[in-house]
């Protein structure tokens, strides 16, 4: 038998070593539990609060050989493995050496593994380049038509020496969602804003001061002076989430409402940039609720010797609106099947004659004009692209314009 009071006395030491020890496991879980909770709240804040901002130089010019004795060019923008763009070829004039004529200029899309590249037409996606980029970025590859046509091998490299300019992507994603008593979390609605511009490399010269001017002038809707573009787009956030958080604020139940989902977007695409000329698209999405979202694009045209945005009073002699609606209003009805005395309106057009317009943009085949949902149209009609080659704008087309290389 042991002693009472030497019993006790270990009795008591295991008890003490055993408080100690709960207490040490309570202590542990507490810190683990803090932890974690601090951990969400950064991550919470990082993701929601904080705007992703990064430079990506994702398009190139290119221009090369395609077969032998063909000229091809491709204006490129690559995002995420994905390719979008445009690209024209040109054959050499029989008897005129050292000229080329042509082809249509056609949308392509694409995609990018690794070196490995595949681009299709858009409106035949048979035809398709099938290549590798290069160690010094060159694209070398095949070219088949049909997919029982002979391959045709076409060199390209990255290319600004025939009146180009060099772009660079920026972009700005962000989004909130909605407070209510200054909380915040993620069953709530949010808004997203995402921007992309294709902006100019080097910012120092009087051709990126006018092109930016128009960017900012289209992405703000303001006057306010282009300072830089990252400046600009978190004060387009800014502007966005502020009038979210005004027009949200003491609305009951509104995670049950689904058209406070809000997104904007902002997107740029070069249409041509050759000869001197930069044809640049910028498009615009909005939904801020209802029963669909609304897109506007804006062309702009730019001539890069004369450093100034082109109109199109520096294209056509003076007095020749009449012959360019005639134009217009011929390749518009030839586009909807309609007599040359049919009532548009009555077509289902919101207007009773159609004219030229100042968004418009230029490439190799002509001038095309744009009008956007709702300009002309409604909205279940679209928008309205009316392209006018330049053989039937002889005439009115000045002889030293910007595009005097073309005849």
């Amino acid at each position: 038998m042991f002693d009472d009071k030497f019993t006790i006395q270990i009795l008591n030491q295991h008890v003490s070593f055993l408080i100690l020890h709960i207490k040490y496991l309570v202590m542990r879980m507490v810190l683990i539990y803090f932890g974690f909770v601090i951990s969400l709240i950064i991550s919470f804040n990082s993701s929601t609060f904080q705007p992703q901002t990064r430079v990506n130089d994702g398009y190139k010019h290119y221009s090369g050989t395609l077969d032998t004795n063909m000229l091809i060019t491709f204006d490129l923008l690559s995002q995420n493995g994905t390719i979008t763009g445009y690209y024209y070829y040109g054959f050499p004039v029989p008897g005129d050496e050292g000229f080329f004529q042509y082809g249509k200029t056609m949308a392509v899309v694409g995609n990018i593994e690794g070196e490995r590249f595949e681009i299709r037409e858009k409106i035949n996606p048979q035809s398709r380049f099938v290549g590798i980029f290069q160690d010094n970025g060159n694209m070398t590859g095949k070219w088949m038509r049909q997919t029982y046509q002979q391959e045709v091998k076409f060199e390209l490299e990255e290319n600004y020496n025939h009146g180009s300019i060099k772009l660079k992507s920026m972009h700005h994603y962000d989004y909130h969602y909605v407070e209510q008593n200054n909380i915040t979390n993620k069953n709530m609605p949010k808004a997203e804003i995402d921007i992309s511009f294709l902006v100019p490399e080097n910012k120092n010269n009087q051709v990126a001061d006018t092109i930016n001017f128009y960017i900012s002038q289209f992405a703000s809707d303001t006057t306010i002076p282009f300072t830089t573009y990252d400046k600009l787009m978190k004060e387009m956030a800014n502007s966005f989430f502020n009038s979210y958080q005004t027009t949200t604020e003491g609305i009951p139940n509104i995670e049950l409402l689904s058209s406070f989902n809000w997104q904007k977007k902002y997107t740029s695409e070069v249409l041509y940039n050759d000869n001197y000329l930069l044809s640049l698209r910028l498009e615009k999405y909005a939904y801020t609720g209802g029963a669909h979202g609304v897109g506007i694009q804006n062309n702009l045209v730019f001539d890069l010797k004369k450093n100034q945005r082109i109109l199109l009073n520096d294209l056509f002699y003076e007095g020749f609106e009449p012959r360019l609606n005639a134009l217009i209003d011929k390749k518009l009805r030839k586009l909807n099947d309609l007599n040359s005395d049919e009532n548009l309106q009555k077509a289902g057009f919101l207007i009773e004659e159609i004219g030229f317009t100042n968004n418009f943009f230029l490439n190799n085949d002509g001038i095309v004009f744009y009008y956007n949902v709702y300009e002309i149209a409604p909205y279940a009609s679209g928008p309205l692209e009316i392209a006018v080659p330049y053989y039937e704008l002889r005439g009115i087309l000045k002889d030293q314009g910007p595009i005097s290389w073309i005849q």
